[in-house]
């Protein structure tokens, strides 16, 4: 075209046809671009049909196994593919094959509680975008689709879907690539929709029950966070609320009536709440079932009839449990009598629960002084009187929990006509062993003066108590070491006792050394034991690195003063966290320093370990100069640890191997250990069962300041293993 346009330039050098020119070259540049667009179109049209067809010739590839480099196990089922056309396809596979994984490497991935059948349709769609599904394994098919994370067929299936099983009248469906359907789909509207009540228009609430409402999502959540160390500013929040009305008051008792049952382990602390309480009292409303309608409503009458009905509960107030007996034992299908024999177990074993946890309350409730010790004595005789192993077994809950107060000289006559009756039924062996056994351990604890045994819980304990346990077991832990004799005095007094010889001492001060044989010796053996040390002598030197006969002394010293390498690693990491480089630049250092091994390697772990840890040691000097834990610092290098560490335990062990060297090494800080398990714990770099296995470790090679540093570190065991998980709020 150049060319052309220079040519036409000859012909055109004079002015008067400036213009003809100008023309001429507009119309052959039009010309031109007509037949580029052309060409344009054509190839375009082209790369359609090519990518189809390369696609077409992908997928025959697979069906044959040809070049495939990819294998999708699904229990003892092998699917062929190929990597690039799965990376291509799913974000999931783009995942596991883009980085170094266990996946990429070994070419293979495998598949757990999937169907083979879904996963080939799935991986068919990724080579021809084409699955034909029916209603038999949809819910399967979407499964493998949501996981493979194929979102143009999970978009296909949501707009297929009508129901939950139903898709399409169930008919066989084809989806093409862009998921269309054919037919429409119509969304159903649920008739009564939930909707939150202060947006929801339709409810005719009115202001008053709105404020009912709003008082008894505040008691939920109190409830919810009160414990025995937060109990006093919790309860403030509780007297604070306004409890004006009579079904205020009613849904408050209700709530903690409920929450005292369903916990017995925090029944002490609902029963003081409930003490704190019994001053409110509201007036009666025109439809309350009150005898005197025009008296006041107490929130004690109201707590102690709820625990007085539920105590009176008979058979025919459990008409749920009854139901479930009588439809079990009438049925005649031996696939539904299993789950009818769970249904049964779950609600009996649930309704003795709720009765053992309003026995418990009850007793709390006494001990609080809301209940008489007649009422007590009243309820003891009735469980005396049923006989059954449900009522003694809450005969020997009460006692356990009102024993010890009910036990006074002026109540001893009664109390000691009620263990004899519980000796009397142990006896009779009438009852279950279970039962016998339970109220062997109430006569056993009267026996004891109320005292329980040691490992008998009391329930939960406050932050507060953990730490006073765990301060008295380390006073004592620290007695027993102090009257435990020092085995390098013991070895000084040993070899005092040799220099000294067998003397024997007398009145007067004097002591004689006894006289003693003299040996001879062989000379022959003697010259065979030096022999012997000579040897001994010189395998230890070659054990500490020594080079063999004949090399230079120079080169001797040279191998003897080589760091090691374990202290050269630990040089490097500090100098590059001093730099203060980020994380991803000490990835990038490891990777080009270290291999894949050397990186998961015990001296490489515990050498990053020690260079952390010291970056987060600092003197206060406002403590009188006392070492303590940055630990923030630890923090955003946590994730620096968590990347070698990997949750293993074998390396997590070699961390804390490394604490304890670096305590050696430090002379033993006083609570710098405790604090930095403190910090491992909590960002997860080690896990509970390796702090327990480095308790526990025997390694003779890990003995040193092994004593000292276990001791230290007594508390933070004893918060881990008496820590109750309700006590996360405190």
């Amino acid at each position: 075209m150049l060319q052309f346009i220079r040519d036409t330039d000859k012909y055109c050098d004079s002015t008067c046809i400036t213009d003809v020119k100008s023309s001429y070259i507009l119309n052959s540049i039009s010309l031109y671009c007509s037949l580029l667009l052309i060409m344009v179109q054509v190839v375009c049209s082209n790369v359609e049909e090519h990518s189809a067809k390369m696609m077409a010739e992908l997928n025959r590839m697979k069906q044959e196994k040809d070049h495939c480099d990819f294998i999708i196990q699904v229990g003892n089922y092998v699917y062929h593919a190929h990597k690039n056309v799965l990376s291509a396809g799913s974000d999931y596979f783009k995942a596991i094959l883009k980085h170094g994984t266990k996946e990429s490497r070994e070419g293979k991935v495998v598949f757990r509680d999937v169907d083979f059948e879904c996963v080939k349709n799935c991986v068919d769609f990724i080579y021809s975008g084409k699955l034909e599904i029916s209603d038999k394994k949809t819910n399967d098919l979407l499964h493998v689709a949501i996981m493979m994370q194929l979102e143009d067929l999970v978009e296909a299936f949501r707009r297929l879907v009508k129901t939950k099983e139903e898709i399409c009248n169930d008919e066989l469906i084809i989806l093409s690539d862009d998921g269309k359907c054919t037919g429409d789909v119509e969304l159903k509207t649920a008739a009564s929709a939930w909707k939150p009540i202060k947006r929801d228009t339709s409810s005719k609430l009115s202001q008053e029950e709105l404020d009912t409402l709003g008082i008894m999502r505040g008691i939920g959540v109190i409830l919810h966070k009160i414990t025995r160390s937060t109990f006093k500013d919790v309860m403030n929040e509780v007297l604070a609320l306004k409890i004006d009305t009579e079904r205020k008051l009613r849904g408050t008792v209700n709530l903690i009536f409920e929450k005292a049952i369903d916990k017995p382990n925090f029944s002490e602390v609902y029963a003081n709440m409930c003490r704190q309480m019994t001053h409110i009292r509201v007036t009666a409303e025109e439809s309350s079932d009150q005898q005197d309608a025009t008296g006041p409503v107490e929130f004690r009458k109201l707590i102690l009839t709820r625990c007085q009905k539920e105590f009176e509960r008979d058979d025919s107030d459990r008409g749920h449990l009854l139901e479930l007996k009588k439809k079990m034992e009438s049925n005649t299908d031996q696939e539904l009598a299993p789950q009818l024999k769970v249904e049964y177990d779950t609600a009996k074993f649930k309704d003795r629960r709720r009765t053992l946890g309003n026995i418990r309350f009850i007793g709390e409730l006494f001990k609080v002084r809301m209940l008489t010790e007649p009422i007590m004595h009243n309820c003891i005789m009735t469980l005396f009187k049923a006989k059954d192993d449900d009522h003694l077994e809450s005969l020997c809950h009460l006692l356990t929990t009102i024993g010890k107060d009910l036990d006074h000289p002026k109540a001893k006559e009664r109390m000691d006509q009620y263990f004899s009756h519980i000796q009397k039924i142990i006896d009779e062996k009438r009852t279950s062993s279970r039962v016998r056994l339970l109220l062997q351990d109430v006569n056993n604890l009267r026996t004891n003066n109320w005292v329980p045994h040691a490992i008998q819980t009391q329930g939960p304990k406050t932050f507060g108590q953990i730490r006073q346990d765990a301060k008295n077991e380390q006073e004592m832990l620290q007695q027993k070491l102090a009257s435990t004799p020092n085995p390098i005095q013991k070895q000084v007094a040993v070899r005092k006792k040799n220099r000294m010889g067998n003397r024997v001492g007398h009145e007067d001060g004097w002591t004689k050394v006894q006289t003693v044989k003299p040996v001879l010796f062989d000379r022959s053996k003697m010259k065979m034991q030096c022999t012997t040390l000579v040897n001994v002598r010189h395998d230890n030197i070659r054990e500490l690195g020594a080079q063999p006969r004949g090399q230079s002394m120079s080169a001797l010293k040279a191998r003897q003063n080589e760091p090691s390498k374990r202290y050269r690693l630990e040089m490097d990491l500090t100098q590059l966290l001093n730099k203060g480089l980020t994380n991803s630049d000490i990835f990038d250092w490891v990777v080009k320093n270290l291999t894949t091994k050397e990186s998961v390697g015990p001296d490489f772990i515990r050498a990053l370990t020690i260079s952390v840890c010291r970056r987060s040691l600092k003197i206060d000097p406002k403590n009188g100069d006392k070492m303590t834990v940055v630990e923030d610092k630890i923090t955003e290098r946590s994730i620096l640890l968590n990347k070698y560490i990997e949750n293993r335990q074998d390396r997590e062990l070699q961390v804390l191997y490394a604490l304890q060297n670096l305590m050696v090494e430090l002379g033993q800080p006083r609570d710098v250990l405790r604090m930095l398990f403190d910090v491992f714990y909590n960002e997860d770099v080690v896990q509970e069962q390796t702090f327990y296995n480095w308790e526990k470790s025997e390694d003779p090679n890990e003995q040193e300041g092994r004593r000292v540093a276990v001791a230290s570190v007594n508390m933070f065991f004893t918060w881990l293993r008496t820590a109750d998980p309700e006590s996360d709020g405190d």
